[in-house]
């Protein structure tokens, strides 16, 4: 996504500066820094002299340019708003790519605790218990019920079945993601993130295609292309059946509604949409952040937590003959 990104918006700033496309494109083939998009845009620049349309060629490059990519240069194209289109494409992919760097920051340090801690706990496991369990069979000393569950876990917990039950654990976490991504969209709009995410695509999508020459129904078409697990789906499918957007969003949660309802009052549903887009955003934004807040220190506290109850449960029986002598 960075180098579509960078393809994109040093496109539009040549095209903004006055060059012809072809020349553009040209001059993204000779110096651009990813060698797949400087041979795709010497393509494109070959196929646009033929009088091939850009989008159509794009197409055929479903790695270098997504689906949804295509489609609103292709009504950029059409509408001749060729410009308008990849500027609103270097935002649109410029906030994605924030989102996803907000996401991958959030989870890497719990993540990086948490394997880290995970590994420490196996070779405590596989290598250091077995030591303590020696040294008590030697000493004949009975272990507390706690010591000999850690000894029984030792032994039964195998490299094989420790993989087994991983691949369960893996398998449980995408079929829970596949049903929630099944779930109505008034079910998963109730979870704070997830629902300024879905609502930050449905606002920002549909008022993309808006704003390069397409109605309400083709902007939501689009939204439900890129954002499936969104409210533009059922939106789509009730204004076809002649339902507005403020009555089919009205059971869903927080300020999309009244968004909605301000739209369709003033006329203004490309402003108003936008603005909304804004204000998820800015919404998806807070909650990362209050979420690694909270993140990080309760990762520390758990696996301080799991690491001081193992050792002071190998260690209890040591304690209870020292006590004694």
């Amino acid at each position: 996504m960075k180098y579509l990104l960078l393809c994109t918006r040093q496109l539009a700033s040549m095209l903004r500066s006055g060059l012809p496309l072809v020349t553009a494109l040209e001059h993204l083939s000779a110096y651009f820094p990813h060698r797949g998009y400087a041979k795709a845009t010497g393509t494109l620049a070959t196929t646009l002299r033929n009088g091939h349309p850009v989008h159509q060629t794009m197409a055929g490059m479903p790695k270098l340019f997504p689906d949804f990519y295509c489609r609103l240069l292709k009504i950029g194209e059409d509408n001749d708003s060729l410009l308008p289109a990849l500027e609103l494409l270097g935002q649109h992919y410029q906030q994605r790519w924030q989102i996803q760097n907000q996401l991958a920051r959030m989870l890497f340090y719990p993540m990086l605790v948490l394997t880290v801690a995970g590994i420490s706990g196996l070779v405590a496991l596989w290598h250091v218990t077995p030591v303590f369990a020696d040294l008590y069979a030697g000493l004949d000393v009975i272990p507390p019920p706690a010591t000999q569950a850690v000894f029984a876990l030792s032994q039964a917990l195998t490299p094989f079945r420790f993989a087994l039950i991983a691949l369960l654990i893996v398998a449980a976490l995408t079929g829970t993601t596949m049903w929630i991504r099944r779930l109505p969209w008034q079910a998963r709009a109730k979870i704070p993130i997830m629902r300024s995410i879905n609502c930050y695509y449905f606002c920002r999508i549909t008022a993309m295609t808006v704003a390069v020459g397409k109605n309400l129904e083709h902007g939501l078409e689009m939204a439900a292309t890129l954002n499936p697990s969104g409210p533009a789906p059922s939106v789509l499918k009730d204004l076809r059946m002649g339902i507005d957007l403020t009555t089919s969003l009205a059971e869903s949660p927080g300020l999309l509604p009244a968004f909605v309802a301000q739209g369709e009052i003033t006329g203004d549903m490309e402003s108003t949409l936008k603005r909304a887009a804004d204000y998820y955003l800015e919404e998806t934004e807070t909650g990362f952040a209050m979420l690694q807040r909270y993140l990080e220190p309760l990762s520390v506290l758990a696996v301080g937590g799991l690491v001081a109850l193992l050792l002071l449960t190998l260690m209890l029986p040591l304690l209870g003959i020292m006590t004694a002598i």
